[in-house]
């Protein structure tokens, strides 16, 4: 019947040689023998007289903690792997002390505790603000003729290009008014967020005209463009008055 088997270090699984193999069975010592190079043993023994019973495998070897193992006899070979644990201990580390803070120290995590914890209620509060929202304004309205000067022939169509600028969601309502008196019909602007959006309208005229147009913001609250100021000069045609003149003169 052969006993073999590979005498390892735990740690490092790397054979151990020349370890110290002790074979009993009950208080009769069998074999004593050493692992070679490889860590590796193996011998051929008669054990048929000792089946049913254990075999004691004890392993010894420097600077690593003595094992042993027990092994029910059969008709069979019978392996034995050995992992041995180092006996050698590391030094443990000196622990550093560490110097206790002093007043000032202490002090100044207070303070920056303190300061920590102010600026995280700020940031809440300012958090708070943002989520409630602001009350919805018209902050810019603007208007231009265009043109604003001309000068030719008439009827002329004056065009106003307006832009309305709001801080947020919401509906605005407006109208143009004219430096005749007259106002043009309420109109409505839809906001989905904050931002501007352009506005138009306009006058067409007969004769020489100097005048001007707004926009009047009615809600959300009440407020005036300036005045988008223009002039018109008309030019009569030459060409019809020789006409009307020549059919007018005695033949």
């Amino acid at each position: 019947m052969k006993i073999y088997g590979t005498v390892t270090d735990a740690a490092k699984d790397k054979p151990l040689a020349k370890a110290k193999v002790e074979l009993h069975i009950g208080q009769v010592e069998l074999a004593t023998f050493y692992s070679d190079k490889e860590g590796k043993f193996e011998l051929e023994y008669d054990l048929d007289q000792y089946v049913g019973k254990d075999l004691r495998c004890r392993v010894e070897k420097d600077n690593f903690e003595p094992h042993e193992v027990t092994y029910e006899i059969a008709n069979e070979d019978i392996p034995l792997d050995i992992k041995l644990v180092s006996s050698v201990s590391k030094p443990e580390p000196i622990p550093t002390p560490t110097p206790s803070p002093s007043p000032d120290n202490k002090r100044l995590k207070l303070f920056a505790l303190i300061g920590a914890v102010i600026v995280a209620v700020l940031v809440v509060i300012i958090i708070y603000f943002k989520s409630c929202g602001q009350p919805f304004d018209v902050t810019e309205v603007s208007i231009k003729a265009d043109p604003v000067i001309y000068t030719g022939k008439c009827p002329k169509t004056i065009r106003f290009v307006g832009n309305i600028t709001a801080n947020g969601k919401g509906v605005v309502k407006y109208r143009f008014i004219r430096s005749d008196g007259f106002e043009h019909k309420i109109q409505t602007l839809t906001f989905e967020s904050e931002g501007s959006k352009p506005v138009g309208n306009t006058w067409r005229l007969y004769g020489n005209y100097k005048g001007w147009q707004a926009i009047h913001i009615l809600s959300p609250q009440d407020m005036r463009s300036d005045r988008a100021n223009f002039e018109i000069k008309c030019k009569r045609n030459v060409r019809r008055l020789e006409r009307i003149r020549l059919k007018r003169s005695p033949r």
